[in-house]
């Protein structure tokens, strides 16, 4: 796959997850909030092409919408599998901002990295966003969205 191929690619600042442990969100206690913690296991089950993983922290109905273009998780976990064949993604996520209504959650955060193919490495900013449901005793991610961060004035 050519590096501009990965361009709208819906899972580029999903699946990369190289700092994963940077920048965390805490609650009032200092803990780290179980929202981050799904959202984090989910982009790095996305990095590894763990889809056992994957499948365990989404709904069965998920959906992602990247850049005007629709996945469900199939689609999702077939994008993935063509990007780690074409190349190397890294991602740091940061400024989590995180709320919850019962048994539902909402995330917003900013996504900075890179994919690399060949020779050539594209840099990426993206604005994401999660909508996270409760089920038993987890977190489940249902929705998601990744859009280009705004240029920098």
């Amino acid at each position: 796959m050519p590096i501009h191929a990965f361009r709208s690619l819906a899972c580029i600042g999903l699946l990369l997850a190289g700092s994963c442990i940077t920048a965390l969100t805490t609650n009032r206690s200092g803990e780290l909030t179980a929202v981050e913690w799904t959202l984090r296991g989910f982009n790095a089950a996305l990095v590894t092409g763990d889809t056992t993983r994957l499948r365990g922290l989404v709904r069965p109905d998920f959906r992602l919408i990247e850049d005007s273009t629709e996945y469900n998780l199939a689609g999702a976990v077939s994008t993935v599998a063509a990007a780690h064949a074409s190349g190397a993604l890294k991602r740091d996520m940061s400024d989590f901002k995180i709320e919850q209504r019962g048994l539902t959650s909402w995330a917003t955060y900013r996504v900075r990295g890179s994919f690399a193919s060949g020779r050539d490495t594209l840099r990426f900013g993206r604005l994401e966003s999660a909508v996270l449901s409760r089920i038993d005793s987890h977190w489940v991610v249902a929705f998601m969205t990744s859009s280009p961060e705004p240029p920098r004035n």
